[in-house]
């Protein structure tokens, strides 16, 4: 569903109208409070939702048939995850004539946002139908009607509000990034990627979409493309996990294994939450199996020599949908080797990895971003002495 960016627009929206009323004649007057109605604002902007409430609350005291005083509270109290609240005085603020139609579109907006929130989508849904029946030219709105009908996996409904919107507002990145969610769910890869290059050239700076284009990219085999896209969105949101497992596969890809091992490293450091210290050492030849779980990280120990090509697996058992990922580290600790889904399946492989130096290397057993949960077969073989 939509996040909470969006109440941020509307209010915004709400925040360059003044609390104005229209005389006859056409031109705007004060209402009652107006101050009131300023300092609600100026205190949500500055997050004092308990000061804001309670300027809102004066405003609409003063002016108990202005639609915009009951939105304002409504927003106020959507903040705090006031849900009920915020519902009631979205109602009342629809029960009113709206002053113009961006409070409308904003009112139905955040409403059927709240719904979704909580799980009521059939709610969310027809307060974008009535939204669209009273500004049926407002594009926002066939975009939020066409993400809900993704999420309720409805998706040529979902298509063909994407594309209304489009045909509204051609410049709207979330119509193009909605639609090519679609498409990427239904494996249409060109339409998908002709759509994200769209949305990217509108928003250059969504990270999110950077990540979808790049594992495109990476299911057509352009690793550097997929690269460039993922080492854009973690300098947007360096702290998404996330992108370090698929940039990791991009470098994989690209057949650059220190690198993808670094980066599967990162995304293990950032998931644990438990790690289990084997205690006895990895022996060629033999298995050990251990529950893997979400967030736990198993570190196994082994000699190998120099000169060794080693063998290393991680199995789920057959048909089981769990799946690890293994990363390698040389005696001094720094990642060299790493695999997700080599296996098949989803099993790990570090099919032949030759040991320039002797000493005591280090096996981590983790998790990707599929099944965290089941046993694992980890394995040990040395293919050539």
């Amino acid at each position: 569903m939509r996040g909470w960016w969006f109440i941020g627009i509307c209010v915004m929206l709400l925040m360059l109208r003044p609390a104005a009323a229209q005389q006859s004649s056409g031109q705007s007057i004060p209402l009652p409070g107006a101050d009131a109605f300023d300092r609600a604002q100026q205190a949500l902007r500055a997050q004092d939702y308990d000061r804001a409430a309670l300027e809102a609350s004066l405003f609409i005291l003063l002016n108990p048939s202005y639609s915009r005083g009951y939105y304002l509270r409504g927003v106020i109290y959507a903040q705090t995850g006031d849900y009920a609240r915020a519902l009631a005085d979205l109602d009342r603020a629809a029960a009113f004539p709206a002053p113009d139609t961006a409070l409308s579109v904003s009112l139905y907006s955040i409403r059927s946002l709240l719904h979704a929130q909580q799980g009521d989508a059939e709610a969310a849904l027809a307060d974008l139908n009535t939204g669209i029946e009273v500004v049926p030219d407002a594009a926002v709105l066939f975009v939020s009607r066409a993400d809900l009908y993704a999420a309720v996996d409805e998706l040529d409904a979902a298509l063909a509000d994407y594309d209304r919107a489009l045909e509204l507002d051609d410049g709207l990145a979330a119509a193009y990034g909605g639609r090519g969610r679609v498409y990427l769910r239904r494996d249409d890869l060109p339409a998908a990627l002709a759509d994200y290059d769209r949305a990217l050239e509108l928003n250059p700076d969504d990270a999110a979409g950077r990540a979808r284009r790049a594992s495109i990219y990476l299911r057509q085999g352009e690793a550097d493309a997929a690269l460039a896209d993922l080492d854009a969105a973690l300098r947007l949101t360096p702290d998404d996990a996330g992108l370090y497992l698929s940039r990791g596969a991009a470098y994989a890809l690209a057949g650059r294994q220190p690198d993808a091992a670094a980066d599967f490293r990162q995304w293990l450091a950032a998931i644990n939450r438990q790690t289990a210290n084997y205690p006895e050492p990895l022996r060629p030849g033999e298995s050990v199996i251990v529950p893997l779980a979400a967030g736990r990280l198993y570190r196994f120990t082994f000699e190998a020599q120099a000169g060794q090509t080693l063998r290393l697996t991680a199995a789920a058992r057959d048909g089981a949908a769990t799946d690890p990922l293994i990363v390698l580290l040389n005696p001094a600790g720094e990642p060299v080797a790493a695999d997700d889904d080599s296996g098949g399946g989803f099993n790990a492989l570090i099919s032949a990895y030759p040991a320039p130096d002797s000493g005591v290397y280090t096996l981590l057993v983790g998790h990707a971003g599929g099944s965290p949960d089941g046993a694992v077969r980890v394995r040990l073989e040395v293919v050539l002495q």
